[in-house]
């Protein structure tokens, strides 16, 4: 009888053990669930300030643009 191959999942190193400053930085990018997070008061001003120099709109500009989107949308849909 032919002996029969298994696929084994990669070892995936775990977060824990990479470097504090590393991991944070990762999950200050993309934010998952299931990973525990801990980050320093600094780290988090950084990350906010970041957010902060991101673009800026007002609530009547966002409110023109969803409406000129929902608009173009519904109509796209009814034909």
């Amino acid at each position: 009888m032919k002996n029969k191959e298994y696929k084994v999942q990669e070892q995936v190193p775990d977060t824990v053990a990479e470097p504090e400053a590393v991991h944070v930085r990762k999950k200050l990018s993309k934010w998952d669930p299931n990973v525990p997070f801990h980050a320093t008061q600094e780290e988090w001003w950084e990350h906010i300030h970041a957010i902060e120099r991101g673009e800026f709109m007002t609530w009547d500009e966002h409110k023109e643009r969803f409406d000129a989107w929902k608009k173009a949308f519904i109509a796209s849909r009814l034909k």
